[in-house]
């Protein structure tokens, strides 16, 4: 009976089975005897040596019983696991050491510290003080600013037509370049803007914002955590293990990122790591946590997006083990409670992770590098933003700015692709930001007590269309105070057929 059971693999199933029983009843021992809560989790390589390894820690992951925190497929998996699991992995797998919990001191030499970063920004607003502006969001859990720099060429004023972009750096405490790289973009973006057309027309068209560093905590100490040790990559809400949008036992860190998304109408995203040299786009969480291509419904534009930059970074576009540089995180490896994933889900930003380096804190003279090989793509990535459709949503009476969702349909000859994730329109001015890739779409508007409507547009190669919606209020909606009108954007509407019905 047993051998029918387990089939014609039956050995390595069994020993799989028992493998991950054992584990799973140590942990619990452990757990019963009250020292789980005292132990250093610690953090290993193990070889991948054959198709059980990774089937036994994807199910030792989704129980929660260790942690997944890079995958090189056919070679290794750097493991972050309590003691007692760590002592019975090692007993069943080839493992090896991993880096030190620490970085090395001497690795600071040359990077910005966080009181550096304050000097950095001072210095930036002084010599453009009406291009750039910094300001605290937070604090980390020991209390360290956790800091942004905005870039725009109206950045003094409020209300600003223009889609917001954002870059967030260090989330993992030693994976250090994209904290450089955002300092060199600031820079070079304010130095040529006169004389680079790319750049006056991200200052002139976008809003800028530019976070180094979103682990202050673990950058000063060389961890990958945060000082409470928890990964913020794996803190955020999910669909699958969380799908209410609350901060309830969230870390400090991941609780300010929440409310920035809440406050700000982001559009794009781009989460810096270190590690590996690839963009991983979303999702990133299977729902069984097994690694298998998990796409979002707009899954084409993901691809698109992340293209656009991996094909101006010769390392990415030329990488052996991912395909012109890219890939889906689900299929790299699955991991709940990623903020890309939560960028989507709950607040319609499309977010990418850029893995920038193979090294997670290289020599501070490798930058220059690293900057070379990316200053391109992400110039060219934020211009991404521009592609797609844009405009207003207003009340037909009173010109009042709407708080509507936009939803949008793929057109390709016979077959339509609806995507269920909207985006919203900035309830002080009624403006949207919809990426879309060059064809038709259909753009459905909703607001609560008016009634919807839906317009087919066409979009162009690498440009956008602006489309305006008008709301008339449904006949059974309550009376309202009286509304102000939106305040002019200096903005002329286009003349094409994408404001037009079909």
């Amino acid at each position: 009976m047993l051998g029918r059971f387990l089939g014609p693999y039956g050995s390595q199933r069994f020993l799989a089975i028992a493998t991950c029983i054992f584990i799973l009843f140590s942990q619990c021992l452990t757990r019963s005897e009250g020292l789980i809560e005292e132990q250093k989790p610690e953090r290993f390589r193990v070889l991948e040596e054959s198709a059980d390894t990774r089937s036994i820690l994807n199910d030792l992951a989704q129980k929660e019983a260790l942690d997944i925190e890079n995958v090189r497929k056919g070679r290794f998996i750097d493991i972050r696991a309590s003691n007692s699991v760590a002592q019975q992995l090692k007993k069943r797998f080839t493992v090896e050491a991993f880096e030190s919990e620490y970085v090395n001191p001497g690795l600071y030499e040359g990077y910005t510290s966080n009181e550096g970063l304050v000097d950095f920004f001072n210095s930036t607003v002084s010599r453009w003080p009406t291009k750039a502006k910094y300001y605290s969001i937070g604090q980390s859990v020991r209390g360290k600013p956790i800091w942004v720099l905005e870039i725009n060429a109206r950045v003094t004023e409020a209300n600003l037509p223009f889609p917001s972009v954002k870059f967030v750096a260090n989330q993992h405490g030693d994976e250090v370049v994209g904290r450089e790289l955002v300092l060199r973009l600031a820079t070079w973006l304010l130095e040529n803007y006169d004389t680079d057309s790319r750049a006056k027309k991200i200052v002139d068209g976008v809003r800028l914002f530019l976070m180094p560093s979103m682990n202050p905590d673990g950058f000063e100490s060389g961890t990958r955590e945060n000082s409470a040790r928890v990964d913020l990559n794996r803190n955020f809400p999910d669909q699958y293990r969380s799908p209410a949008d609350s901060q309830e036992g969230r870390q400090a860190e991941t609780k300010v990122i929440m409310n920035w998304l809440a406050s700000n109408n982001f559009v794009l995203s781009a989460n810096m790591h270190g590690g590996e040299i690839v963009v991983n786009y979303p999702f990133d969480a299977a729902p069984s946590r097994v690694d298998e291509y998990c796409g979002t419904p707009d899954d084409d534009i993901f691809r698109y997006i992340s293209t656009v930059y991996a094909n101006l970074n010769p390392d990415m576009k030329n990488h052996r083990s991912f395909l012109g540089g890219i890939t889906n995180g689900a299929q790299w490896y699955s991991l709940w409670g990623g903020m890309q994933d939560y960028n989507y889900i709950y607040h319609g930003c499309m977010e990418t992770t850029l893995e920038l380096s193979m090294n997670k804190w290289p020599p501070h003279a490798d930058i220059d590098y690293f900057w070379a090989t990316n200053n391109d793509s992400m110039l060219a990535y934020i211009d991404t933003v521009n592609h797609g459709a844009r405009g207003t949503v207003v009340d037909a009476a009173s010109g009042a700015p709407l708080a509507a969702k936009i939803y949008v349909t793929k057109v390709s000859g016979n077959s339509q692709s609806f995507r269920s994730f909207p985006v919203r329109t900035d309830p002080n001015t009624g403006w949207y930001f919809r990426i879309l890739t060059a064809g038709q779409w259909i753009l459905n508007v909703t607001a609560t007590d008016y009634l919807s409507e839906a317009k087919t547009i066409t979009v162009p190669e690498k440009d956008f269309v602006r489309v305006d919606f008008t709301l008339q209020r449904s006949a059974d909606a309550p009376p309202t105070a009286r509304a102000v009108r939106a305040p002019s954007d200096g903005f002329t509407t286009e003349t094409s057929n994408a404001g037009a019905d079909p």
